[in-house]
């Protein structure tokens, strides 16, 4: 399955996202999430399957 999550707002918008798709990843799903470039290092901490 392929998930897209739009968070708009501050980290405490976009953390929660970032568990979800690190979870979702694990599982065998493709996950994005789109937001602020400013949060770009966390999501790809998180959610990069790379």
């Amino acid at each position: 399955m392929v998930i897209t999550a739009v968070a708009v707002g501050t980290g405490g918008d976009v953390n929660p996202l970032a568990e979800l798709g690190e979870e979702m990843i694990k599982r065998g799903h493709e996950f994005r999430i789109l937001t602020s470039e400013a949060f770009c290092s966390l999501i790809e901490n998180k959610v990069s399957p790379f």
